[in-house]
C-alpha cells in the first residue's frame, strides 16, 4: 500500500510543469533583422545560434539569470516568451521540433 502511495506520489510530481521544464527547447528571437535562436536545455545549459554557450538559473522568485547577468523578469504564455532587462525586452517564439 506504501508503494503504491509513492508511486502516485511520484508520477504526480513528475507531471509537474514548472517554469524551467517550460523552458526546455528552442526559441526564435522575434526580429526582422537575422534569425536569432535560443536553446534552453535541461542541465541549464543554454546555447544561442550554437555560437554562444552560457549558464542559464531560475531564481525563487521565478526570474531568470543568463550567464554573468542580474536576474531578470521573464513569462512564458502559450509559445511566448519574453524576458525583460531594463529597456529591453526580448520575444521569442517556441519553434516546433522536428520528429
Amino acid at each position: 500500500m506504501k508503494f503504491v502511495l509513492l508511486l502516485m506520489i511520484l508520477i504526480s510530481l513528475g507531471g509537474c510543469t514548472g517554469p524551467q521544464n517550460k523552458l526546455i527547447g528552442t526559441w526564435k528571437m522575434v526580429s526582422d533583422k537575422e534569425d536569432i535562436y535560443f536553446t534552453f536545455q535541461k542541465d541549464n545549459d543554454l546555447n544561442v545560434n550554437n555560437q554562444i554557450y552560457v549558464k542559464y538559473f531560475i531564481t525563487k522568485n521565478n526570474e531568470i539569470v543568463i550567464g554573468e547577468e542580474k536576474p531578470v523578469p521573464f513569462t512564458i504564455k502559450k509559445n511566448t516568451l519574453t524576458i525583460q532587462q531594463e529597456s529591453l525586452v526580448l520575444t521569442l517564439v517556441k519553434v516546433k521540433q522536428k520528429e
